[in-house]
């Protein structure tokens, strides 16, 4: 799997794109992976927000961010764009959720 992660404002960072690779889906991985990239960005670069999106009507990822504590904050619906926008606050983020 691999995370692209793009800092936008001080402390506040972009999760770009996150995938896990097919054969190791449902596993589990995904949530940790996403879990352990959170605690990094909280330790070493004194994040307190990430945001994300994904494309409307992906269940997969939508499980995965809301198993962490992402909270949607808007739908996005244009000619090319249906995408959710999502945001977790990292204050309380423990990591082991």
């Amino acid at each position: 799997g691999f995370a692209m992660v793009r800092k936008f404002a001080e402390r506040s960072y972009f999760l770009w794109n996150f995938a896990i690779t097919t054969e190791k889906q449902q596993q589990g991985l995904g949530s940790q992976a996403l879990r352990q990239l959170i605690s990094l960005l909280k330790s070493d670069y004194q994040a307190q927000v990430l945001t994300t999106t994904y494309l409307a009507g992906n269940e997969c990822a939508r499980h995965v961010y809301e198993k962490i504590g992402f909270v949607e904050t808007d739908v996005v619906v244009a000619p090319d764009i249906h995408e959710v926008n999502l945001r977790l606050a990292l204050e309380n983020f423990a990591g082991n959720s």
